[in-house]
């Protein structure tokens, strides 16, 4: 989650987030990046607006999080995701050079 603290909106959706990463603790890592400390991460990832919850696969950005901001609208978010973007990452290697 990239937020900002002072906003009330931040402040509110981080105790969510909380509770969300409480919940798929061992499950599903979760990170808070602050923006007012790291602005050249705000910037490479394009974040505009706060709250912003960006979900990574394998190190790469998937997907911006557009939903309920509650913590089952962001548990669910989060879990769908998670079940995609295996799916994508899993057709990906079963592509056959020669089939190129």
């Amino acid at each position: 989650m990239c937020n900002r603290p002072t906003l009330k909106d931040c402040k509110l959706m981080a105790e969510e987030f909380e509770y969300s990463a409480t919940n798929l603790k061992n499950k599903i890592n979760f990170g808070s990046v602050l923006a007012t400390e790291e602005e050249e991460l705000s910037r490479r990832f394009r974040v505009m607006s706060y709250p912003t919850l960006l979900f990574f696969y394998n190190g790469e950005e998937f997907q911006k999080f557009r939903g309920e901001r509650t913590s089952d609208g962001m548990t669910n978010f989060v879990l769908k995701t998670e079940k995609r973007a295996e799916k994508q990452s899993n057709k990906n290697d079963d592509w056959d050079i020669s089939e190129l």
